[in-house]
């Protein structure tokens, strides 16, 4: 009976180390904006936001669905919005296929996979000291999902619809668009992310050489060699240099747009707006030129100079709004005035950021101040 045992014994070890065929894990890249779903079904609970350009690691696929790992979550996306990439993270032609690959283990590997649904809200608390030490909290009575709502009923909240071809308003009342808001405003899903994270810098003026503020310029339009011209304007209004231009750029399509480049005529003067200021989602080219015809803006300098000013009064240095972030500027959470909003786009914080990263890595390494919203938690 021992040998017995023994016998079995053996050849469950020589099982375990005998050479395995597995799945290697194949990386396909999002061609178009989708969303991180806990089933594979359009009305499954949305778990994350997944951004076109993203690479993702496939764990299995079965027709319309396939299962991936996105930053360490798995969930399911649909799988017309993947597209396969080789070995050295290109995308591959059309017709090529994953492979099976064999591979032999020196030693045993066990892995333990928690399969508990990731709900984004209620993930562990995030280590806010990645901010330094120059961070102030905006501590709110209600949780997310409440200034969601709000946001969705009371505010401006819109998306680029590709087959509208056009500014679309979000409605609460559609599953979706609560999940898109909601991964927006959630500051647990940007703190961890060195570029994201920046939509909670403050906006108040920093010292930045008109050097550095050049060097961000280079081959950016009509916004070339306006370094010293974006400091002025941001020691004027007590708005960080930076934080200015990266917003111009923007709003410019770098310094290249119809209403950055005075092809928009009024009243037979060409008009300026660098910020895109007054330029409502219906006409944007028509109502900026109209706001700018208004304001005097007749050159680029004008318009920089002007701009900045409203920016500042209006928004980064107002007494009451004190909306001195990207996140705050978008997202307005205290008062009635929620509709109080540079822009419509709920990716607009975001988007932002990416272009101050960029710019902030042409300067000598700055102190940054954050300005974080805590959210009472869900129960």
């Amino acid at each position: 009976m021992i040998k017995t045992w023994k016998r079995i014994l053996f050849l469950l070890v020589l099982f375990c180390i005998l050479p395995m065929k597995v799945w290697a894990a194949q990386q396909e890249t999002v061609i178009a904006e989708t969303f991180l779903r806990e089933k594979p079904q359009d009305t499954a609970k949305i778990l994350m936001c997944v951004e076109e350009g993203a690479v993702i690691d496939v764990l299995s696929q079965d027709g319309d669905w396939t299962r991936v790992s996105v930053d360490g979550r798995e969930g399911y996306v649909r799988t017309d919005v993947l597209k396969i990439l080789d070995s050295f993270g290109k995308e591959k032609s059309d017709g090529e296929e994953s492979q099976i690959i064999d591979e032999k283990f020196d030693e045993e590997i066990i892995e333990v996979k928690d399969n508990t649904p990731i709900d984004i809200q209620n993930r562990a608390k995030i280590d806010y000291s990645v901010l330094g030490k120059d961070v102030e909290f905006d501590y709110y009575d209600r949780t997310l999902d409440e200034y969601v709502e709000e946001q969705l009923k009371n505010g401006r909240v819109t998306r680029y619809s590709d087959a509208v071809g056009d500014w679309v308003p979000l409605d609460y009342n559609n599953e979706e668009d609560r999940a898109y808001v909601k991964y927006y405003m959630d500051p647990k899903n940007f703190i961890d992310d060195p570029i994201r994270r920046l939509m909670f810098m403050k906006l108040n003026y920093q010292d930045v050489s008109v050097d550095a503020l050049n060097s961000m310029l280079i081959n950016k339009g009509v916004l070339t060699g306006k370094g010293s011209v974006f400091k002025q304007a941001a020691q004027n209004a007590n708005i960080h240099p930076i934080y200015l231009v990266a917003h111009a750029l923007l709003e410019t399509g770098n310094g290249n747009s119809k209403l950055a480049t005075g092809k928009m005529i009024a009243n037979g003067h060409k008009t300026y707006n660098i910020f895109g200021i007054g330029a409502y989602d219906s006409n944007p080219n028509f109502y900026g030129a109209a706001y700018a015809y208004e304001k005097g803006w007749f050159s680029v300098d004008d318009a920089i100079l002007g701009g900045a000013s409203f920016v500042s009064k209006g928004y980064i240095n107002h007494p009451t709004y004190k909306q001195n972030t990207l996140y705050s500027m978008k997202w307005r959470l205290e008062g009635p005035d929620t509709w109080h909003q540079y822009a419509t786009d709920a990716r607009w914080a975001h988007s932002q950021s990416l272009t101050i990263y960029n710019d902030l890595k042409k300067v000598p390494p700055m102190n940054l101040q954050y300005r974080v919203p805590v959210f009472k938690e869900a129960k």
